[in-house]
């Protein structure tokens, strides 16, 4: 390899983000061609996990480190969410996931991953969420991950995005669970967050077990402005009905 080239691969890994996927558009900034990249992977010193996708020889890329790539090399409005947020915050070990934790991506309608991330064997499976019940803007619940750069719904928001998935990630109990570990929620975020939330299942059931739990901050949030909607809602089959909040529950 030409000593100018071994300088660019020099520079190449130094600049690496640490654990993660690199794109060819992230190469390209290095001033990598296609035709480089692939004397890389010819010399053994990165190997493709998918078109237009890499990682370094000899290691093992985890789903941060594509979702590394996602956000901060493609400008991808995908970030963790759900249950996946709030165990990586701390919150919700006591909630069982099985052996093989599903990872809860979520982005606004219309948003599509790359064939690399998809079909790339992570070690967990990946559950893709688009949907636009909450407004995708930083200043409703989003915090960023230092050791990793990913970007992460806060607490406030993950909770909503795990009502939103249950029963088929999360049952009824284990929301409950999550809710009981929440002591700290911001109250003036969570009011933003339910003022425009489009689901009136999520926000019932969201007030239901707040209410249930009663953490501190729970009187200080300003419903007043809330949209609970109208009519029953069946959360949990043969459950019992809670009138407050017109919603069955188990």
């Amino acid at each position: 390899m030409a000593t100018q080239n071994k300088t660019k691969l020099n520079r190449v890994f130094t600049d690496w983000p640490h654990g993660a996927v690199v794109t060819l558009k992230w190469l390209a900034d290095k001033g990598v061609s296609r035709f480089l990249a692939r004397s890389y992977v010819k010399g053994g010193w990165i190997k493709p996990i998918g078109p237009g996708a890499f990682a370094k020889a000899g290691t093992k890329p985890f789903w941060p480190g594509g979702l590394h790539a996602l956000q901060n090399q493609l400008k991808l409005p995908v970030h963790a969410g759900g249950v996946t947020a709030l165990q990586w915050q701390g919150y919700g070990h006591n909630v069982p996931m099985g052996s093989l934790p599903t990872v809860s991506l979520f982005a606004p309608q219309g948003t599509k991953l790359p064939s690399w991330f998809q079909k790339y064997k992570w070690g967990n499976k990946i559950q893709f969420q688009t949907t636009d019940f909450l407004p995708y803007k930083k200043e409703f619940g989003f915090t960023v991950d230092k050791p990793t750069g990913i970007t992460l719904s806060s607490p406030e928001r993950a909770v909503l995005e795990a009502l939103l998935l249950m029963p088929q990630q999360i049952t009824f109990e284990g929301a409950a669970h999550l809710m009981e570990g929440l002591s700290t929620l911001r109250p003036e975020l969570v009011s933003s967050l339910l003022k425009t939330c489009r689901s009136v299942k999520v926000k019932r059931c969201f007030l239901y077990l707040a209410d249930q739990i009663n953490h501190a901050w729970f009187q200080r949030l300003d419903l007043s402005k809330v949209d609970l909607g109208k009519g029953k809602r069946v959360v949990v089959l043969g459950g019992k009905f809670d009138r407050k909040y017109q919603i069955t529950v188990s």
